[in-house]
């Protein structure tokens, strides 16, 4: 049986990313004439099957036109910059979406459905509970059903994955690259990203650089918890790190707050980078480095992929990469 062509396939072959190829066929207003014809041409040369592709044989066998969507949480820009790629993209699908929030929203809604065939496919977007049985369950029954941002993928499931590790490494090879030896980390990492924090203290550690137990501050990520947390340290310590990586920016400016009201100075005395690329991080004094993560990219590639389940076709993973942003706090 001949293997059907993948976005991933038609990006490679054109020469541009996979979120530009979505960008062709759910916002083609945004994509050059000239990028559009390169993706067109290897999607005719692949026999690629877009999205939409037998769209009305697909809608004669559901009742339903909604998706649905399971997402922990409403609060916080992370999350509602994912929710915001996934709305827009079904509302060009001219699908509905149907919302369900909550912690355990995934144990308390995804089987049900699943069983019910109430909606096309689900888009589960990735929170702190979840009992696999019901994503075995989903896989079981060939319902469309694809994870945004889990820490792995998941046999029969559709995945858009953020690459973690390669977070940490980049963010530890920046700080090699300054020269850096007395390095901290602050916060708690998500089950979803802990591969981003070990790959940043394995990437240290294998130049002969050990993070010290007292100077890897576990707190929530979150301005206020991260600011009682660097407070608290540089009140009890004599000595303090030359750069700390914030798991994300919320965290970060918290840390940099608590760093100038001590009396010290980013960056002179103390680098900070942070992660996720918020829109706060730009505008704050001083300006956040970060990892930039393409979080509206994961909400079009989700509905890209649930579409292309929909239409019969098989599951498929797309790994995202961050991109290293450097302004004011470690240049």
């Amino acid at each position: 049986m001949t293997k059907l062509a993948t976005i991933k396939d038609v990006a490679k072959m054109a020469g541009v990313s996979i979120s530009t190829v979505s960008l062709a066929f759910n916002n083609p207003e945004r994509v050059t004439e000239a990028t559009r014809d390169k993706i067109f041409d290897a999607v005719r040369s692949l026999n690629y099957v877009p999205a939409n592709v037998n769209k009305k044989t697909v809608l004669s066998k559901k009742k339903s036109q909604s998706i649905a969507v399971i997402c922990p949480k409403l609060v916080g820009p992370y999350h509602l910059e994912i929710i915001q790629g996934i709305s827009e993209t079904i509302y060009m699908n001219q699908k509905d979406m149907v919302l369900y929030a909550g912690d355990d929203a995934i144990n308390r809604y995804l089987l049900n459905i699943v069983e019910s065939h109430a909606y096309q496919g689900v888009i589960l977007v990735n929170g702190p509970i979840y009992d696999e049985r019901y994503l075995r369950a989903a896989a079981a029954a060939d319902f469309p059903v694809v994870m945004c941002c889990f820490r792995e993928s998941y046999k029969g499931i559709g995945s858009i994955l953020i690459n973690e590790s390669d977070i940490g490494r980049r963010v530890a090879e920046h700080f090699l690259k300054r020269k850096f030896r007395k390095i901290g980390i602050v916060g708690t990492p998500a089950e979803s990203s802990v591969m981003r924090k070990e790959c940043f203290l394995q990437t240290l550690a294998e130049k002969g650089i050990r993070v010290p137990a007292e100077w890897d501050l576990q707190c929530e990520l979150a301005e206020d918890p991260a600011y009682k947390t660097v407070d608290r340290f540089l009140h009890t310590h004599a000595e303090y790190p030359e750069a700390i990586f914030c798991q994300n920016d919320d965290s970060a400016i918290g840390v940099i707050e608590a760093i100038e009201d001590f009396g010290l100075r980013v960056p002179e005395d103390i680098s900070i980078i942070g992660c996720d690329d918020l829109n706060r991080s730009k505008f704050h004094s001083p300006s956040l480095s970060t990892i930039a993560t393409p979080k509206m990219e994961v909400g079009m590639l989700a509905v890209n992929l649930l579409m292309r389940e929909i239409a019969g076709m098989s599951s498929e993973e797309i790994i995202l990469n961050g991109k290293l942003i450097l302004r004011e706090s470690c240049l």
